[in-house]
Formats: C-alpha cells, structure tokens, sequence
C-alpha cells in the first residue's frame, strides 16, 4: 500500500507541474474529483485553448515516466469548451466533461473541442 500511495503522490504531483508548465500566470488550473484537472485559461477562444490542451497532451506523453515506475506509461486525455458555448459554469463543465468522454472514447491520449 505504501508504494502504490507513493506512486499516486509522485504521479499526481507530476501531472500537476506539466499542468502548470501549460498555463499563464492568470490561468487556473485546479484538481477536480479523484483524476481530473480543470484548466481555466482567461480570455482565451476555444481554438487558443484546444492549443494549450495539446501542449499539455503531449507533455504528459513526452515526459519521462519511468523515474517513477519502470515501463509506466501516463496518458491525457482532455475536453475543451469555451465559455460562450455554455450559460453558466456547471453547463461549461458539463460540456467539457462530455467532450473528456469523447476523447477517452476515441482511444485516449486525445484533445476533443468541438461535438
């Protein structure tokens, strides 16, 4: 049990740094639920964000995993909305979340902004 918590530490807290790395000094990026992060980008288009996504997408496949767990494999699989698609936040994320499903539905490892 230690090890798979110590695991869990280093790999959230590694996701959270490549998160990080992705946003500017005004976005916000915060853990939501057990292993999602929502990123905030500030007056940002959909297209500008879905950019960001990707970056981090391909940081969080780029990054070397294997300090943690020999032949660990982290993957990312994001949903982007934009803040017009929706009246209020809880429809944003509802949005957002749909297109994460996608995106995992799509065989992972994936950006989804439009659907």
């Amino acid at each position: 049990m230690h090890w798979r918590w110590r695991w869990c530490c280093c790999t959230w807290t590694t996701l959270a740094i490549l998160l990080g790395e992705g946003c500017r000094g005004h976005d916000r990026a915060v853990r939501h639920g057990a292993e999602e992060f929502v990123l905030a980008p500030a007056g940002t288009s959909r297209d500008a964000a879905a950019d960001v996504a990707e970056r981090v997408r391909q940081a969080v496949a780029d990054h070397g995993w294997s300090s943690v767990s020999p032949d660990l494999r982290v993957t990312a699989s994001l949903g982007v909305a934009g803040a017009t698609e929706a009246a209020d936040p809880q429809a944003l994320l509802t949005q957002t979340d749909k297109r994460l499903c996608a995106a995992k539905l799509a065989g992972r490892s994936r950006v989804v902004a439009a659907g």
